[in-house]
């Protein structure tokens, strides 16, 4: 064999390698990062009500409107809680409400937020024991997600994994996996993913229920990164 063909089949063997290399990147990449069927944004909430029925006195608040802890939202007139007209009792005023000199009630904030809903508005009246609003927490934005994953990627899902979001103004932020669950869906296993991140949680442009798209990028082992592990170990023994 002359120079020349040696340069070629020199060449040859460079290219086939570096192909091999593109394609087990592109192999580890796919095997590692996994886009969501649907993901968008949520925020944690909760509610306000009462345990006795009145009329709706007053209503101090309209949906979308910031809240902070205390705040007065909705004084309701409950004969059963009058303390001026007879000896009944509800305890002492607490951080969910207060009782005024008139024997109202007054419901608060519980904490800070944004009203999302009203069930009862100013004038109606409020069955014992109902829902009057709901409040989104604020600061409390994270990324719910719905992933098809093989049981091999699943075993691989771990808390802290990072995933990418790419939000509707085109940023790409990362945020890290805290809480993981599975449901069926028309006989289909879905992963429901839930990730969040300061950067998410402090951002006051989007608020919960905003689409957005989410790549997983799991940090388990595969079988394949397990198998060139072995095969290192194997040429290269410590």
């Amino acid at each position: 064999m002359n120079w020349r063909n040696r340069v070629k089949m020199s060449f040859g063997i460079l290219i086939v390698l570096i192909l091999l290399a593109i394609l087990t990147i592109k192999l580890t990449n796919s095997l590692d990062n996994i886009n969501s069927q649907s993901a968008k944004l949520q925020s944690d909430s909760y509610s306000i009500g009462s345990n006795y029925s009145g009329l709706m006195l007053k209503q101090y608040v309209q949906v979308g409107q910031y809240v902070t802890l205390g705040q007065p939202l909705f004084d309701i007139k409950s004969d059963l809680t009058n303390l001026t007209n007879n000896n009944f009792t509800i305890g002492s005023s607490n951080i969910a409400y207060s009782i005024s000199p008139s024997g109202d009630i007054i419901l608060k904030a519980t904490g800070n937020g944004t009203i999302s809903q009203v069930n009862y508005i100013e004038g109606s009246f409020v069955p014992a024991g109902q829902i009057v609003a709901n409040i989104t927490k604020a600061n409390s934005l994270y990324v719910q997600a719905e992933y098809i994953l093989s049981p091999p990627d699943y075993a691989r899902l771990k808390i802290g994994d990072v995933t990418l979001v790419t939000l509707p103004s085109d940023v790409v932020i990362k945020t890290y996996v805290y809480n993981t669950s599975i449901v069926n869906n028309n006989n289909q296993v879905v992963t429901i993913v839930k990730s969040d991140s300061i950067n998410l949680k402090n951002n006051p442009i989007f608020v919960s229920g905003t689409p957005v798209s989410a790549q997983l990028q799991l940090s388990g082992k595969t079988l394949y990164n397990i198998f060139i592990e072995k095969l290192t170990q194997l040429i290269n023994p410590k």
